[in-house]
């Protein structure tokens, strides 16, 4: 007994459709967001993720609020989500977008019975947040008094 396949014409048989179903194989690239890095849908043919796009570029007068740069300052990141999110409007699912982090983790570590202690996860945050270099935590000279640069 033979095993024989058909396939209408234009249509893929089934071993073909399976080899473009593997990792790598695909016709299109994963492509990621422009603004936080995350993988966008391979059907989108948007730059950005939808967090990115809602929230858009954090402007630098909410880095340069006197509260937001001491608690960066004092590594706060509790404090700084609370503050980043009430400034531009974010949601806590938002900000996990951009950051990474779980909704829930943002949750309890603006509510202080978490921290984020991981430098990886607070470099990614630091980065995808868009804080600028005077007003980061990894900043040379790293006080609460500083402040944006003249110009």
């Amino acid at each position: 007994m033979t095993n024989s396949t058909t396939t209408v014409p234009g249509t893929l048989s089934v071993g073909d459709a399976k080899a473009l179903s593997k990792p790598g194989r695909t016709h299109r690239h994963r492509h990621a967001c422009s603004g936080c890095g995350a993988y966008l849908s391979r059907y989108s043919d948007d730059t950005r993720c939808s967090a990115c796009a809602r929230s858009g570029p954090v402007p630098d007068a909410v880095w340069a609020d006197p509260a937001v740069a001491a608690a960066l300052a004092r590594w706060d990141f509790g404090v700084v989500f609370r503050l980043l999110r009430s400034a531009t409007g974010m949601s806590q699912n938002d900000l996990s977008a951009l950051t990474g982090l779980s909704q829930g983790a943002i949750s309890q570590i603006e509510a202080g019975t978490r921290r984020l202690l991981n430098i990886d996860r607070i470099q990614a945050a630091v980065h995808t947040l868009g804080v600028p270099d005077w007003a980061s935590p990894f900043a040379a000279g790293t006080s609460a008094q500083r402040s944006p640069p003249e110009g």
